[in-house]
């Protein structure tokens, strides 16, 4: 998929964690890098000069996302706010041209959603990115969407701003649940 240009990050982190941050994210440059097992493993000058571009561009987005710090720190060291972080840059070092972003703020505290709002903002608009995520924090969601999908059980319930999925009954009701009238059991 990752050929196609199409790259993701899931909603628990899937990092090497005895891996440094920059070995995790040089992991992205597979769908990329030529050459295969045989000239990786005799280290050929080609395969050589592809590695330090890789490296250089890795480097490059861990210091644009703010870990540049940690770049040779074990992932294991790091939070969870940072893997998620760490993740991300290893899906935008695949050079995607649609990004797949599962439950970005889960786990997060409000100060890594607000910057991971501003990261994801940057990266879509330089890299020329189709940004889809699948999130239930409104307030990611009204940051960074220009269109919405709401599914209930898989079947879609509107389609519409973020401002219109937060107003419309049927959203309200199928997330938070029916309001309960005078007399009505709770």
């Amino acid at each position: 998929m990752a050929r196609l240009g199409l790259a993701r990050t899931f909603q628990h982190p899937a990092l090497r964690l005895d891996a440094t941050v920059l070995e995790n994210v040089l992991l992205g440059a597979h769908s990329w890098l030529p050459g295969g097992p045989v000239a990786w493993a005799l280290r050929l000058p080609t395969t050589r000069r592809h590695e330090r571009e890789a490296r250089a561009r890795a480097l490059e987005l861990v210091e644009r996302t703010g870990l540049g710090w940690a770049a040779h720190t074990r992932a294991d060291e790091l939070s969870h706010g940072l893997h998620k972080g760490v993740e991300l840059c290893r899906a935008l070092l695949a050079r995607p041209k649609l990004l797949l972003l599962d439950e970005p703020a889960a786990g997060l505290s409000h100060a890594e959603v607000e910057q991971l709002i501003g990261t994801v903002r940057a990266v879509r608009q330089e890299f020329d990115l189709t940004v889809v995520v699948v999130e239930h924090h409104m307030g990611l969601i009204s940051a960074l969407t220009d269109r919405v999908v709401v599914l209930d059980h898989g079947a879609k319930l509107m389609e519409g701003t973020a401002a219109q999925a937060q107003s419309d009954p049927r959203v309200v009701e199928a997330y938070l649940g029916k309001e309960v009238g005078a007399g009505e059991p709770a």
